[in-house]
């Protein structure tokens, strides 16, 4: 195993935290073809940047099959490296990268730079080895979390820029990313077909509070015929692990609507996940309980690192917490031996 230094610590390299379940959800919908389509022509609405040339529009989008992704980060992150046509006939390879955030966080954007620096290293060897070049990359946030994101979305925005030669040096260090808020899902400005938009909306509801007209959107669309059972399985399942007052009102709708045959399964099925929830919780409030006692202790005698405190906070074996809290107390406990205790 690659090792690093890390405040004098030795950390795993590619030490991820673990997959939510808005990245699961997110991966498993738009990794399928017509979805990803509809993603792709949702991110290249003017409203989001990318303008096309006056009276053009994209009348195709192919994807291809090919990922440049690391490995150890496609858990928490998607790409799709497509061919665009349009009206008038402009024809264009594109790389989008998107990530998956259900909070405001202030670092995205470096993140987002090195997973740019990575893909395209990748990218450029693969078709190298065809005698093409490497194609542009448009990152993309999907955004699902409370309010609208405030973090930085240009390099920018982030850097000592205060004097003009500040200014002209920041020309040289160029970066910014799109942010496609899920909120687009309930609005008609929306592009593309049933699954996507259901998705979407589904992922909106797991994170903001819906009124009345927002859970019969999603209602209306999780009920539609056209649904694969998979999807409207998979979907319900998502919803009920997310906010419990949506899922409670989706569910009540459903009732007061009258749906039959499908409705009652989709009801039936989301009150026994809600069931398993409860129990299911009373162990996690423990887990988290635990982890959060023992990355204080670990702290005060290790100093944590970032990688660190993700690898004990993605830990819900009440055994192996309480194993490496156990360890923790020892005289001659290292950081190493008690993260072994995790594995």
């Amino acid at each position: 195993m690659n090792e690093k230094k890390e405040n004098g610590k030795k950390t795993a390299l590619g030490r991820q935290a673990a997959a939510t379940p808005h990245d699961t959800y997110f991966r498993y919908v738009f990794q399928q073809p017509q979805p990803a389509r509809d993603l792709v022509l949702n991110v290249l609405r003017p409203e989001m940047g990318v303008v096309l040339p006056a009276g053009d529009r994209v009348v195709a989008v192919e994807p291809q099959s090919i990922s440049f992704v690391d490995e150890r980060l496609s858990e928490h992150r998607s790409d799709l490296l497509v061919t665009l046509r349009t009206s008038s006939g402009w024809e264009l390879a594109l790389y989008l990268l998107f990530e998956h955030k259900s909070r405001n966080e202030h670092g995205t954007i470096f993140q987002l730079m090195r997973y740019n620096a990575v893909a395209l290293g990748r990218m450029a060897v693969e078709r190298g080895k065809q005698g093409r070049r490497a194609v542009p990359i448009i990152s993309v946030v999907v955004y699902n979390g409370p309010g609208p994101w405030k973090a930085p979305t240009e390099l920018s925005d982030v850097l000592a820029v205060d004097s003009l030669i500040g200014k002209r040096a920041a020309e040289f260090s160029r970066f910014r990313y799109l942010v496609m808020d899920v909120g687009i899902s309930m609005s008609d400005s929306y592009i593309g077909g049933p699954v996507a938009r259901t998705a979407l909306q589904a992922m909106y509801a797991a994170s903001r509070k819906l009124g009345r007209k927002g859970v019969l959107a999603v209602v209306n669309s999780l009920t539609q015929p056209s649904l694969p059972g998979s999807f409207r399985e998979a979907t319900v399942r998502y919803l009920v692990q997310g906010r419990g007052d949506n899922a409670r009102m989706i569910v009540a709708t459903m009732q007061e609507e009258g749906y039959t045959v499908m409705g009652e399964t989709m009801i039936s099925y989301a009150e026994e996940l809600r069931r398993e929830g409860k129990a299911e919780g009373k162990a996690e409030g423990k887990a988290e309980g635990l982890a959060e006692a023992l990355i204080r202790l670990m702290d005060r005698k290790f100093k944590l690192g970032a990688s660190d405190i993700q690898q004990i906070h993605a830990v819900r074996d009440l055994t192996k917490l309480q194993a490496a809290l156990d360890e923790t107390m020892e005289p001659e406990s290292s950081l190493e031996s008690v993260l072994e205790k995790l594995q």
